[in-house]
């Protein structure tokens, strides 16, 4: 009888790896379908920037997942792989782990690399949050800020909406007094997007905690 750890050639093998894994991968979208779904949102051109831009960086990454995934696939019909990174990405499926191509392919955006099903699934998590995200902001009163490659680039969207809605005669960012606060509303239980701002969440704290009962 073999060891309890021991995997089946079956599920060592990366082409079969492949299959289920582009089986579980998003689609993506279309650069005409993105811009129909924003301008019929209407909104302010910053935001709408912002997300052209961040929906054309998570395409970028589908359609390379999904190259590499599809060549090692194709391999069993023309086993000759001459890419070094399909090679690498072939490699580190053999042996279970989230090809490092991808991870550095996603950045600062990628996933905890637990194991690969699970990155893949949390990747599928972030497609759906981001098409959401295109349904209009009363769809999504609160963004998840990690999943974008600019988070940045999302506050920076917020200040300039708030001074380009400002009523005033002000003229320079100085008068302007931008503030993060806290609230102890868990997110899923939020309905309604803020006056002014935006609920944002998803940040983590690394060598530190918070205390909700007292906001520090």
């Amino acid at each position: 009888k073999p060891p309890q750890n021991t995997k089946t050639k079956k599920e060592n093998d990366p082409i079969e790896t492949a299959n289920i894994l582009l089986q579980k991968l998003p689609k993506g979208w279309h650069k005409d379908y993105v811009m129909d779904r924003l301008k019929k949102l209407g909104g302010s051109v910053p935001y709408t920037y912002f997300m052209t831009n961040e929906m054309n960086v998570m395409q970028g990454i589908l359609e390379e997942i999904r190259a590499t995934l599809s060549a090692i696939k194709t391999s069993i019909d023309q086993p000759a792989i001459n890419s070094p990174t399909v090679i690498s990405v072939a490699h580190d499926l053999l042996y279970q782990r989230v090809p490092r191509h991808w991870q550095n392919l996603a950045g600062s955006i990628s996933p905890n690399p637990t194991n690969t099903l699970t990155w893949i699934g949390d990747i599928v998590q972030r497609c759906s949050h981001l098409e959401r995200a295109l349904q209009g902001r009363e769809r999504v009163p609160c963004l998840w800020i990690s999943i974008f490659s600019s988070p940045e680039g999302l506050l920076g969207t917020i200040m300039h909406e708030a001074v380009q809605t400002f009523d005033g005669a002000a003229n320079t960012f100085e008068v302007f007094n931008f503030q993060t606060e806290i609230t102890n509303r868990d997110k899923d239980h939020i309905r309604e997007s803020p006056h002014e701002g935006m609920f944002v969440y998803g940040i983590s704290l690394y060598g530190a905690s918070w205390e909700r009962t007292i906001n520090e």
